[in-house]
């Protein structure tokens, strides 16, 4: 049985900064319950977020080949997306600033 992760997702996963990325925006959705609408593999919509935030380069983040791995096109992660970004933007007002601090640090 697969398990449907931000390292599934993380393609290709040399790029270290996206990984930490993904996976510390699909740590701040376990964190809220106003992630809880979206299923378990919308973690793919960290993936995009990671993605869009790190791109330098301004190069097209979801091309056909997450897409296919995902089974979600652009249109369709964007909403969890932003959400996730929300989290970001908030992260260091919140109440877990020591949990903030534990993965910044």
């Amino acid at each position: 049985m697969d398990i449907d992760c931000a390292y599934t997702f993380c393609v290709p996963s040399d790029q270290e900064p996206l990984e930490n990325m993904a996976h510390f925006l699909s740590e701040l959705g376990i964190m809220h319950y106003a992630t809880l609408m979206y299923c378990p593999s919308m973690v793919a919509a960290a993936v995009y977020a990671a993605r869009c935030t790190l791109n330098k380069s301004h190069t097209h983040v979801w091309n056909e080949t997450p897409k296919i791995h995902t089974g979600y096109s652009e249109e369709q992660l964007m909403d969890c997306a932003k959400v996730l970004t929300s989290f970001h933007s908030s992260v260091g007002d919140g109440k877990l600033k020591v949990v903030y601090s534990l993965v910044v640090l």
